[in-house]
């Protein structure tokens, strides 16, 4: 298992993503799993969370796609 080691300040310089993009991920469980947080709650990412969310940006972005609720899903 990758050791969580990123802060969340260092994910959004990396991916261009903002704060509020990479909770709204999480939120959705678009992400691989449970992101790990330290002792006071703050989020850390491991490097498989970098690798997933920069292939889900790429295939995205490549594909001119906008996240968007399903008609079923709850507001």
């Amino acid at each position: 298992m990758t050791a969580a080691t990123h802060p969340i300040g260092e994910v959004v310089e990396q991916t261009g993503l903002s704060h509020h993009t990479l909770r709204f991920y999480e939120r959705e469980r678009l992400l691989l799993g449970e992101i790990a947080r330290d002792g006071a709650g703050r989020r850390r990412y491991s490097a498989a969370d970098l690798e997933w969310i920069g292939l889900c940006t790429k295939a995205y972005a490549s594909r001119g796609c906008r996240w968007r609720r399903s008609v079923s899903s709850p507001a």
